[in-house]
């Protein structure tokens, strides 16, 4: 999170954003810069994609519309909940964090 939040305050994050604009927008009608915020989201789990979201908006690098849309699918589960916590712990089966897993992330392409 701290690195994160570097990464936003040293500009790192606006650069990387015009790398991803012509795979961020076509597919989720987001600016660029939401590719970092999905990135943290699926890497960190729920609060991350929410809080770089409004840290982004704050900044006015995304419109209310677009913060709107990329909080939607950025603010998903850490995977080491789905593995540990749900696949073993509650399961008992860590295989079953795989399947887990691949079904939370791949929802937001249905």
């Amino acid at each position: 999170m701290i690195f994160s939040e570097l990464l936003i305050s040293f500009g790192v994050v606006r650069f990387i954003g015009v790398m991803l604009e012509p795979f961020m927008r076509p597919l989720f009608r987001v600016p660029g810069v939401g590719g970092f915020v999905w990135a943290m989201g699926l890497a960190s789990g729920f609060p991350a994609g929410a809080k770089f979201t409004v840290r982004l908006r704050q900044e006015e690098q995304l419109t209310r519309i677009e913060a709107e849309r990329l909080v939607c699918f950025t603010n998903s589960s850490n995977p080491l909940f789905l593995f540990v916590a749900v696949a073993v712990g509650f399961f008992h089966n860590p295989h079953l964090g795989i399947i887990l897993a691949l079904s939370h992330y791949l929802e937001i392409f249905v």
